[in-house]
C-alpha cells in the first residue's frame, strides 16, 4: 500500500511520517541520521521534494515555503512525469508499502495522482493561528515585518489546506483527515490512523514537542481582509476542516 501524506507546513505532517517509518512504511532514506526536526531532519523523501520544486519552477537553493502558495492545475510535464514513475517504480519494486510526506504535494497533487497507484491519502491541519505563529517567532521585536509574515503564512496555510481537502474529500474511503492538537494532546486520532493504516504503530509522541498556542491578536482583522481580497475566510476553511475531521 501507498500512503501519501498531506498537509502545510508546521502542522504536523513530520510527526504522521515519523509514526508510519517507525512502524514499518517506508517514508524515505537517511531518516536515522540522530538529527531532530528542530535541526532539519522533516522526515520528508526528498525525490518528491525535488520532483516538486520542478513543478513549481523553484531552485532549491531559493526556496523557502512561503514563497509558493498557488496549486498547480497545468498539464504534467513530461520530465516530472518520468522522474514520478521512477521513483514509483523504484519503491514498487521494493515489495513493500511505501509512502512520503512533503508539504508542497498540496499545491501538486492534481500531478502526483495521475501517475501513483492506487494510494491512501492522510490529511493533516492545525489551528492555523498556530501555524502562523511558527513563522512570526522570529520577527515578533520587528512589527511591519511580523505583519507581513503572518499574512504570508495565513495565505499559505488557506491555500495548502484547500488542496488537501479536496484530495480527502475525492478520495473518499481511502483517506483520513488527521487534527495535530488531537494526535499530540490524546489517543483519539492516533487510534484513528493506528485502524486507517491497520498496523499497530509504534508511539513517538512527545507532547513537549507541541509547543505553539492559538493566540495573534491581529488574527481576526487578518482573516476578514484575506475573506474580502480572496473570497474564502481561513477561519471558514478551518471550519470546514473541524467539520470534516467528525464525520
Amino acid at each position: 500500500m501507498i500512503y501519501v501524506i498531506l498537509g502545510m507546513h508546521k502542522s504536523g505532517t513530520t510527526l504522521v511520517s515519523q509514526l508510519l517509518h517507525r512502524s514499518g512504511i517506508d517514508m524515505g532514506d537517511d531518516f536515522e541520521n540522530g538529527k531532530s526536526y528542530d535541526q532539519g531532519n522533516q522526515w520528508e523523501r526528498r525525490e518528491a521534494f525535488v520532483i516538486n520544486l520542478d513543478l513549481i519552477g523553484c531552485r532549491e537553493e531559493d526556496y523557502f515555503s512561503l514563497d509558493h502558495f498557488q496549486e498547480i492545475v497545468r498539464p504534467l510535464p513530461s520530465a516530472q512525469e518520468k522522474a514520478m514513475r521512477g521513483m514509483v517504480d523504484a519503491l514498487e519494486a521494493g515489495g513493500g508499502p511505501w509512502g512520503f510526506k512533503e508539504p508542497l504535494t498540496c499545491l501538486t497533487y492534481q500531478q502526483w495522482k495521475e501517475v501513483l497507484p492506487p494510494h491512501r491519502v492522510i490529511g493533516v491541519y492545525r489551528n492555523p493561528v498556530e501555524v502562523v505563529n511558527h513563522y512570526r517567532r522570529p520577527f515578533r521585536r520587528r512589527p511591519l515585518r511580523d505583519l507581513r509574515v503572518a499574512w504570508r503564512a495565513l495565505r499559505a496555510w488557506s491555500i495548502y489546506n484547500q488542496g488537501m481537502m479536496r484530495a480527502v474529500e475525492k478520495s473518499e474511503l481511502d483517506a483520513l483527515l488527521i487534527r495535530y492538537e488531537d494526535l499530540m494532546s490524546s489517543n483519539s486520532d492516533f487510534l484513528r490512523l493506528q485502524e486507517f493504516i491497520g498496523e499497530t504503530l509504534v508511539d513517538i509522541r512527545n507532547a513537549s514537542q507541541h509547543r505553539a498556542h492559538a493566540h495573534y491578536f491581529l488574527f481576526t482583522l487578518l482573516d476578514r481582509v484575506m475573506g474580502l481580497c480572496s473570497g474564502e475566510r481561513p477561519s471558514r476553511t478551518f471550519r470546514k476542516l473541524e467539520a470534516l475531521h467528525k464525520k
